[in-house]
């Protein structure tokens, strides 16, 4: 068993990922950023694992998100989580090219 690579969750498909970090995985499009208060206004395909339909809503995103390589536009791949006060926020975010 290689447990270096149980560590590293190589080879992990997306609901197990989801699992691991409590992360729900999404994808959509950047209508604008908010970089000094910390959000986007983003229009997201269906979410099925919080049985969110697509729609467009404004989401704060943590301090690790950096917004400096995001712009209205862009289609992004995200990660979403629910805080501890019950409001989701956008722990990762990657533009897609």
């Amino acid at each position: 068993m290689d447990h270096d690579q149980m560590m590293r969750h190589d080879g992990m498909g997306a609901m197990a990922q989801e699992q691991a970090t409590g992360a729900t995985q999404g994808q959509g499009v950047i209508n604008s950023v908010d970089a000094k208060g910390g959000s986007v206004n983003i229009t997201h395909e269906p979410i099925p694992a919080l049985s969110w339909p697509a729609m467009t809503m404004d989401l704060p995103v943590t301090d690790a998100v950096d917004l400096s390589g995001v712009s209205a536009g862009d289609k992004v791949d995200f990660a979403i989580m629910l805080g501890s006060d019950n409001v989701y926020r956008i722990t990762a975010l990657k533009r897609l090219d």
